[in-house]
């Protein structure tokens, strides 16, 4: 696709707010169209549900745009950011934005150039993610119950893993 291109489905982005699924894979956009498309999103979309960057050339400044899109986005489930050009800067973002994010339950982050700690704290986010809002999902059916049952779950989680305890910390 290109940049060029892209800057036409950048209008496109910026005026269409209820996109589920935005997936510019492959296409080979640049830092540049990743930042601003990161912060159209940001902007406009809170509906977006699968973002997909994969084989692109977003680099770390792309990656610091997604870090920012995905610590106030509630609804992206899915993030494809393989082979991107990211190295530590852009691993360590993404890393701490998912701190504060309790949605994304999938990411994938490979063939990138990120240190070991990083990739071990992404990965712990995404599994607390998805097994957070598989017991909220599996509660609901408790009605009235469902807010104490989860209480007292992540009561007990957190007391078990100091990875769990610090994500809740971060979020209250």
């Amino acid at each position: 696709m290109g940049p060029k291109n892209f800057e036409l489905l950048l209008r496109i982005f910026s005026h269409n707010t209820s996109l589920e699924v935005i997936n510019v894979a492959d296409s080979k956009i640049d830092t540049r169209c990743a930042v601003e498309l990161s912060r159209i999103l940001e902007r406009t979309n809170d509906h977006i549900r699968n973002l997909y960057f994969r084989n692109s050339r977003i680099g770390d400044e792309g990656a610091l745009a997604v870090a920012s899109l995905i610590q106030k986005n509630k609804t992206i489930v899915e993030l494809e950011i393989f082979n991107c050009g990211i190295t530590e800067k852009g691993g360590s973002a993404i890393g701490n934005a998912l701190r504060t994010n309790f949605c994304i339950e999938k990411l994938s982050i490979g063939e990138n150039s990120l240190n070991k700690k990083d990739v071990e704290q992404i990965q712990q986010s995404v599994i607390f993610n998805t097994q957070y809002n598989q017991m909220k999902k599996s509660n609901e059916k408790f009605d009235a119950f469902a807010p104490e049952l989860i209480a007292k779950s992540l009561k007990r989680w957190a007391q078990q893993s100091t990875f769990v305890a610090a994500k809740l910390q971060e979020r209250l």
